[in-house]
């Protein structure tokens, strides 16, 4: 398997709402001492004032998207601009993702640990994918995925299931990934099959 950097392991970690990502990532830090690069909790931070995204934002969607009597974009406003938008979701993404990809590539190569966690929702959408050696879908049914996200958020099914349901197929993730995780509620052996295939793209860069 071809590395990307020598002496380091880049995984991928990817999956649809309430799969349970963060709880994969969270064992493979403590396990592992990874370093963890959350793409969600970049792109956020990029949004902020004087944030690589947040004067693009501005231009392209207006005053509009910004808290009242705030200087911070909300969300809630700059998701109702892109859909309000003929240009949709895909001009959202051309604006952001280019930039949240080259935070992402500065942190993989700034970083001194020999595993790299990266994780997203958007991973393939992205292409942040293509910066990873491994790709990890944590897959979870449906039904476990909307009480996950129930439990977990404030929001009702009529919400999470809209959500869902923009979001790639378990077919789509499937193939566009070199390794699954099945999490499913109560039990705990995709721990074991993280840490084998840990084990794995360890001694396969050992042996190179």
């Amino acid at each position: 398997m071809k590395r990307r950097y020598e002496n380091k392991i880049v995984i991928g970690i990817t999956g649809g709402a309430g799969s349970g990502k963060s709880t994969v990532s969270d064992f493979l830090v403590n396990r592992f001492d990874a370093e963890f690069i959350h793409c969600d909790v970049i792109a956020h931070e990029l949004m902020e004032p004087g944030g690589a995204t947040y004067g693009p934002l501005l231009e392209e969607y207006g005053k509009g998207i910004l808290e009242d009597g705030s200087d911070e974009i909300s969300r809630e406003k700059l998701i109702l601009a892109v859909r309000a938008s003929e240009k949709g979701f895909d001009r959202l993404n051309s604006i952001t993702h280019p930039l949240v990809t080259e935070e992402v590539l500065r942190r993989m190569e700034k970083s001194s640990h020999r595993i790299v966690l990266v994780e997203a929702a958007l991973l393939i959408e992205s292409g942040i994918d293509r910066l990873c050696d491994d790709v990890w879908f944590v897959y979870a049914t449906r039904q476990e995925r909307i009480l996950r996200i129930k439990a977990s958020r404030d929001w009702d099914e009529a919400k999470i299931v809209s959500i869902l349901e923009n979001q790639l197929s378990d077919e789509g993730f499937r193939a566009a990934s070199t390794f699954v995780l099945e999490n499913h509620n109560g039990s705990e052996s995709w721990k074991k099959e993280a840490e084998a295939r840990i084990m794995f793209l360890d001694a396969d860069e050992k042996n190179r």
